[in-house]
């Protein structure tokens, strides 16, 4: 598994062996530290953003998990949402949904069914992921071109 892992990065199994065995592979060292620049320019970029106010690591686990339901289509509701134990109690759940909601990220709208809430990402909360993707692409675009 470690192996898989490993070439995924786009490594091959000569590599890896020569990673793992304490022999330094130039190949490895320069796409490690190319890859580390990249993340850490996004890091600089992405922390330079301003917007919406920042979310603590389970509302941002939370949107996370908004974004993909709504990337792949699907109706999520505040029952659904309380459904996934591994975001939490349904109490803490909830008052998170309520901060996120007040703080912009997500919109509660109504549905058929009045005691039914759909939970989707605001327009400002897409937005921010439009700058997050700039410079995503920003952080590449500086790697490759520097000297």
């Amino acid at each position: 598994m470690l192996f898989d892992t490993f070439c995924a990065g786009g490594y091959d199994r000569r590599s890896f062996i020569a990673e793992f065995s304490g022999k330094t592979h130039p190949t490895i060292m320069q796409k490690n530290t190319s890859s580390a620049d990249i993340y850490v320019r996004f890091l600089q970029l992405a922390h330079a953003l301003r917007g919406l106010p920042t979310l603590d690591p389970l509302e941002d686990r939370i949107l996370a998990f908004v974004a993909l339901a709504s990337k792949n289509k699907e109706r999520l509701s505040v029952r659904d949402m309380m459904a996934q134990s591994e975001l939490g109690s349904p109490a803490m759940l909830h008052a998170r949904l309520k901060s996120m909601r007040e703080k912009g990220w997500i919109i509660l709208s109504d549905t058929d069914d009045t005691r039914r809430k759909q939970v989707e990402l605001s327009q400002a909360a897409w937005l921010h992921f439009d700058k997050l993707s700039k410079c995503l692409m920003q952080a590449t675009q500086d790697a490759t071109n520097k000297p």
